[in-house]
């Protein structure tokens, strides 16, 4: 391959390219949107149940489609925290694979 790149420059782009069209162009990257259930109706009462004031960031989801399709860098166009964005990730993949959101306390690091 890497020979072959040498003798054709253009090829390097065209393999990029195919690799592109094959890298999920899927907005929810493939994975499914599961419909609301339980005590969790919408965004604001899935980001409630979650906890960790991440129920502030509510008003920054349109709808639930955009809540389970959202990407971490979507996250931070929209402003939201770092810690913020890993959380909600992490809940909304939670709720994908059935477990339901539910507060999680923070644990506070040891004295030295």
């Amino acid at each position: 391959m890497a020979a072959l790149t040498r003798q054709m420059p253009g090829i390097r782009r065209l393999v990029a390219q195919v690799r592109l069209s094959h890298s999920g162009t899927i907005p929810s990257g493939g994975k499914q949107i599961p419909s609301p259930r339980g005590k969790t109706t919408d965004v604001e009462s899935f980001l409630k149940h979650a906890g960790r004031g991440s129920e502030e960031f509510a008003s920054k989801f349109q709808d639930w489609q955009q809540l389970f399709s959202v990407s971490s860098r979507d996250l931070k166009e929209f402003g939201i925290p770092t810690k913020t964005r890993k959380f909600i990730l992490s809940r909304v993949e939670f709720y994908r694979q059935g477990i339901d959101p539910h507060p999680m306390a923070v644990k506070k690091p040891k004295k030295k």
